[in-house]
């Protein structure tokens, strides 16, 4: 009696199983695009630590909590085999003046018409008299740093050749070189920064959710996946508990321990090796480094603004140090969104919304297009592949900026909602570990 009880077990589990299978089997499109490819990618490959996959992906706007009216919402990413984002909106190919920006998700952004990039190339055109055509490259992507963007440039600039490079460098930045990829990265004999290791706690998990797809049963891949990407969220979680991502902007001046300090002088060499790095490949009087404010720069208590300004100042010294143009938007964009500046940052997310993003995108293509002004005319058939980087000595320039009230004034709209065509939602910063 108990033998039978056991085998009428026994059919029922595999009869289910078999039905399991079967049903996943029908959805197997579903459950692959939620698994994911099975060979690792750009993102185990790449010297970068982690990047994007090569081709397109769809991602979704998060909760409304967080993303308000936009909150569900679908959109599309394309990267090239480089981690270049590519856009429909603009012109990535062919004859023009070339520009390359470089960040973290700030820069990435959302779909093509939601990006930094775009509202930067947007401005430019409604604003340029010369003709020859603005090719804009977005290589930014998420919790890229400064350390990453030493790598990156020296990978992607021989190849992408670009007139002009524009690099965003904000308060994440620090923890990141400084306490997350510092013990990650490989330096070769003459102490150059060539790769951003990958943790390999995560790197093995990632590669186990990885090759779930491998398996011939889709209950096994499915099983597999939920087991690798469950270890993968508690260990991310555990890790940002630890975190204290905007220790020294958080920091009152006569608090800053001796660790912080340690901290902000190790992110020093990583910005002075970045600049560096970026000089070997054109001249300083085409890069420019620019720097956005977050929610709690501009919201003030009786003692003034909640955080401080050290990281941006560190970034300043470093590229005053080495020639570089520096522009802090963080006082045009306290003026522009005077009294309210939480209606232009997602709830409960540090990054701008749409029409944060604008507001920013269009002072970093004013000072873009100043840059370009003052370097004289680009060079329309510099994209061939036998054109030869910039030399150094090129003309410098003289950068004389409005006044706050003045940009206040000049760039005043109605805040803008977008169409349901362009919204769009952001992915989270890459985990601590990726």
């Amino acid at each position: 009696m108990i033998g039978k009880r056991h085998f009428l077990l026994l059919a029922v589990c595999i009869a289910t199983a078999g039905f399991l299978e079967l049903g996943l089997r029908f959805l197997r499109f579903s459950v692959d695009r939620w698994i994911g490819a099975c060979e690792p990618g750009t993102a185990a490959t790449t010297p970068l630590n982690h990047g994007p996959n090569a081709g397109r992906a769809l991602q979704r706007l998060g909760s409304a909590d967080v993303y308000g009216q936009f909150a569900g919402w679908e959109y599309e990413e394309n990267f090239d085999e480089r981690g270049i984002k590519r856009s429909a909106l603009r012109p990535q190919d062919g004859e023009g003046t070339r520009i390359l920006f470089m960040g973290d998700s700030f820069i990435q952004g959302y779909d093509d018409a939601n990006t930094i990039p775009q509202r930067a190339y947007e401005w430019m055109v409604a604003h340029r008299s010369s003709t020859p055509p603005l090719i804009v490259l977005n290589a930014a992507y998420s919790s890229y740093s400064p350390v990453i963007f030493t790598v990156q440039a020296k990978h992607l600039l021989p190849t992408v050749r670009p007139d002009f490079v524009v690099v965003d460098i904000d308060e994440t930045d620090i923890f990141d070189d400084a306490v997350r990829y510092r013990g990650l990265v490989v330096r070769d004999a003459g102490g150059s920064a060539v790769a951003v290791d990958r943790n390999p706690a995560l790197r093995a998990l990632a590669e186990g959710s990885a090759r779930a797809r491998c398996y011939p049963l889709y209950l096994v891949r499915l099983t597999a996946a939920l087991y690798f990407q469950l270890r993968i969220a508690v260990y991310d979680w555990r890790e940002r508990r630890s975190q204290r991502l905007f220790a020294v902007a958080e920091t009152p001046e006569g608090n800053i321990s001796p660790e912080l300090r340690e901290q902000m002088q190790y992110f020093s060499t990583t910005l002075d090796e970045l600049f560096t790095t970026l000089k070997e490949f054109l001249p300083a009087e085409r890069i420019l480094v620019v720097r956005h404010p977050h929610l709690w720069h501009l919201k003030y208590d009786k003692r003034g603004p909640s955080w401080n300004r050290k990281v941006g100042e560190l970034v300043g010294a470093a590229a005053a140090r080495n020639g570089i143009s520096f522009f802090d938007a963080q006082d045009e964009l306290a003026a522009r969104f005077a009294d309210h500046p939480q209606r232009y940052y997602w709830k409960v997310d540090m990054h701008f919304n749409f029409d944060g993003m604008r507001a920013y995108g269009e002072l970093v293509g004013r000072e873009l297009l100043r840059k370009m002004e003052g370097a004289g005319s680009a060079r329309s058939s510099k994209n061939s592949s036998t054109d030869t980087p910039p030399k150094a000595g090129a003309e410098r320039f003289s950068l004389k900026r409005p006044s706050a009230a003045h940009v206040a004034r000049r760039h005043r709209r109605p805040a803008w909602r977008g169409s349901p065509t362009q919204r769009s939602g952001r992915h989270r910063d890459a985990p601590v570990l990726a």
